[in-house]
């Protein structure tokens, strides 16, 4: 997992940023708009959908947070989820977050943009970023894998 603190949170650019990756895909399946649809992600490292672990806490006792699914999309042509992440603390590390989660090969990637505000009319301009982003990330495209 990468941190990046970038502008000021008024700057109208994502101010936090997270990026990850792990061994092992990610389900993609999904349950009445949320994901994961298991609410829990063996394996995932607390990557995305996790509270954090309070001080003495056991990681067999961490608490799954299910994610708001926005819809389905595609990173450098992967099949992919855009998500919403609940504000912190519910929503953990990525709390108040825009999120989106894909495979490539056999692992499992997630990035995840906090924006001040996602106000209506700026909901699609903040897809286009994060999905942006995660496709500049993309070790390759979707194609090349044939």
């Amino acid at each position: 997992m990468t941190n990046l603190d970038t502008k000021p949170a008024n700057s109208g650019d994502p101010f936090h940023v997270l990026a990850g990756g792990r061994r092992g895909r990610f389900s993609l399946k999904t349950i009445t708009g949320s994901w994961p649809r298991d609410g829990d992600l063996p394996r995932g490292l607390g990557l995305v959908g996790a509270k954090p672990l309070k001080s003495g806490q056991r990681h067999d006792e961490r608490r799954p947070v299910r994610l708001k699914l926005l819809r389905s999309v595609k990173v450098a042509g992967h099949r992919a989820l855009l998500l919403q992440v609940a504000d912190y603390p519910d929503g953990g590390v990525h709390g108040g977050h825009l999120a989106v989660v894909w495979n490539q090969g056999r692992d499992g990637y997630v990035l995840s943009l906090h924006f001040a505000e996602r106000s209506p009319r700026e909901q699609a301009e903040q897809d286009a970023v994060l999905l942006g982003a995660a496709t500049a990330m993309s070790q390759f495209s979707a194609d090349d894998v044939r």
